[in-house]
């Protein structure tokens, strides 16, 4: 009967030891899990992020080449070149599905922010960074050189500035463009073809008038390259004329 006692006590006390371990085990493993939960959903958002943060930057990138991102920049020194922010107003806000704000901010997503231009360096800069609180990532920096065509782009479009003068064939010493135009081909001239390298029309005369004898008509032309070859023929009766017409318009009296 002792011995029973003993076992029984000795068989409950493992027991209890079996459940706070089995205890332990399910909550090490709850955490492990939780903690796996975390690590996946931090992971995916933050490729999801960087996808749109990367979008955001080629936009930014592509339009800091465009003429319509910039106002103020006509003078020779473009001292009083800057931003046209209304261009880049769609860029301010691209919502990411999933996103946390916590009342932060007003825009909870990818923005575009920080977006200037040196007018000295023609350096354009822009941050493209993420507001949301559920993950912390870096800005990503955007930094390009403007060429001065995009900047002055009235003053260097030929077109707009003389429509005689289309063609850009480069800068003078004072950094202005050089525009040229085709010359005219004169009167009694037409335009037989283009010299692309010397940007010259090649004009030549246009062929003498063709003529045919009295009741004669034009029956052929053929024209090749400047030289003309006709031919002449005798014109037909008109389908209206004939012995029968005649003999009524002969026996008409004038006087009624």
């Amino acid at each position: 009967m002792r011995n029973f006692k003993l076992l029984l006590r000795s068989t409950n006390g493992n027991a209890i030891l079996s459940s706070i371990m089995m205890a332990g085990i399910v909550a090490g493993a709850a955490t492990v899990a939780y903690k796996n939960f975390n690590n996946t959903y931090s992971s995916t958002r933050v490729a999801r992020i960087k996808a749109k943060q990367a979008i955001v930057e080629a936009q930014v990138r592509r339009r800091a080449l465009q003429p319509d991102a910039y106002v103020e920049c006509n003078s020779s020194n473009l001292a009083t070149c800057r931003v046209n922010t209304d261009y880049f107003s769609d860029l301010g806000g691209q919502q990411v599905v999933g996103s946390r704000c916590n009342g932060k901010t007003s825009v909870c997503g990818v923005v575009a922010t920080n977006i200037k231009i040196n007018p000295g360096t023609r350096v354009f800069s822009a941050d493209v960074a993420y507001e949301g609180s559920e993950v912390k990532l870096k800005p990503l920096t955007v930094q390009l050189e403007v060429p001065i065509e995009v900047l002055q782009a009235p003053r260097f479009h030929c077109g707009e500035k003389d429509k005689t003068k289309p063609i850009f064939t480069g800068f003078d010493s004072a950094g202005a463009p050089i525009c040229e135009g085709f010359n005219a081909c004169r009167t009694g001239e037409f335009v037989k073809g283009i010299d692309v390298s010397k940007r010259k029309l090649i004009c030549q005369p246009l062929p003498t008038n063709v003529s045919c004898p009295a009741e004669n008509m034009l029956t052929a032309l053929k024209w090749n390259g400047g030289a003309i070859d006709a031919n002449c023929g005798t014109m037909p009766e008109p389908p209206f004329t004939s012995r029968l017409a005649t003999r009524q318009i002969a026996s008409v009296d004038p006087g009624g």
